[in-house]
């Protein structure tokens, strides 16, 4: 598995945003997860074979694109693959598909904390609009991990630096070690990377320059 997805994201190489390539064996999801995302893959799924690599790769995006794009793809039993940042909604959605899920040496999978609750939601001050539209992606959140079996604490409960700097107002992104998100239920890693080893964030970028 490790050697498919090695050339998978060799593959994908620096293409952006929504390409099947590898006859359909290969999917990318590179850039930003939105509804403009979504589409691209509706339009693209006959050409996606069963089983499918798929190179997950960006900074995040929407809740409801994240979910709706996972949601599709598990019909073709995805294995997601991250060899660089995959972070936040990348990170919380895409990399959970399916039943394996593959990091690379130089990849970078990394949660950021956001509204994960009703009452996140309700003590903002937003439109009743904007609320409504925050309550709905809670529910999305809830019943995607708990499909899978997997706890809201990788989201919820960041390391005690890391809430130190979000209670501060700062915008944070965190990474977990494999053997830690094994303990939050994310089944099927296989990984090149020590299984307790904690990356920096941003760690994909010198990773990749210093294989280059």
């Amino acid at each position: 598995m490790l050697h498919g997805a090695q050339r998978a994201f060799a593959a994908c190489g620096k293409l952006q945003g929504v390409n099947v390539v590898d006859h359909g064996h290969v999917l990318c999801l590179r850039g930003k997860i939105d509804p403009a995302m979504f589409i691209s893959v509706a339009t693209l799924r006959d050409g996606i074979k069963r089983n499918p690599y798929v190179i997950v790769s960006g900074e995040g995006g929407y809740v409801d694109s994240s979910f709706y794009i996972a949601r599709m793809l598990d019909a073709y039993d995805p294995v997601p693959v991250a060899g660089d940042m995959c972070a936040s909604a990348c990170a919380s959605f895409l990399f959970l598909m399916g039943r394996h899920r593959v990091l690379l040496h130089c990849g970078d999978v990394v949660m950021h904390s956001g509204l994960w609750s009703i009452e996140d939601v309700l003590s903002r001050k937003s439109s009743d609009d904007l609320k409504q539209r925050l309550i709905a992606d809670v529910w999305l959140i809830h019943d995607f991990y708990n499909e899978r079996q997997i706890s809201l604490d990788m989201i919820n409960k960041p390391p005690a630096r890391i809430q130190k700097l979000l209670d501060a107002g700062k915008t944070v992104f965190w990474p977990w070690s494999i053997n830690k998100l094994r303990s939050f239920g994310v089944k099927g890693i296989v990984s090149e990377n020590d299984p307790d080893e904690v990356v920096p964030h941003d760690y994909a970028e010198k990773c990749l320059a210093h294989k280059q």
